[in-house]
């Protein structure tokens, strides 16, 4: 099978992108991902949204975000505690397994992501009983 390449800008929406939150349903937040296929366990796509995701974790394997286009602001906890980073364009984000996370955008954000969905969880509350 050759090698293939797919210029992404199409699926990045010049409107306004989809408005999140927690609470946002799960069917609605979808609407902000684009998959494009998968990559061993991970399935890989492209998002564009802007808000506050709902909390979540993948057991089985890493997650990986790349900002292509916006800042965010990413929140993690665990049961040592709570933590941030920011990131823009041209950043990668590794999100180990396991980790409770939730992004937040004030501006449209543009990302690939690769993720492990299976056993993956939720939350619209920050997880308290780890």
């Amino acid at each position: 099978m050759p090698a293939t390449k797919e210029n992404l800008g199409h699926l990045i929406d010049t409107k306004r992108p989809p408005l999140v939150r927690p609470d946002t349903p799960r069917h609605e937040a979808t609407k902000t991902m684009t998959f494009l296929g998968q990559c061993g366990d991970h399935a890989v796509g492209i998002s564009y949204f802007q808000g506050h995701s709902a909390w979540a974790r993948h057991p089985k394997g890493d997650e990986l975000f790349i900002v292509l286009q916006g800042h965010l602001r990413l929140l993690t906890v665990d049961e040592t505690g709570e933590d941030s980073l920011d990131a823009g364009p041209n950043t990668l984000i590794r999100i180990p397994a396991g980790l409770w996370h939730a992004q937040i955008a004030k501006e449209p954000v543009a990302q690939v992501f690769l993720t492990v969905g299976e056993g993956s969880e939720s939350s619209i509350e920050k997880p308290r009983n780890l």
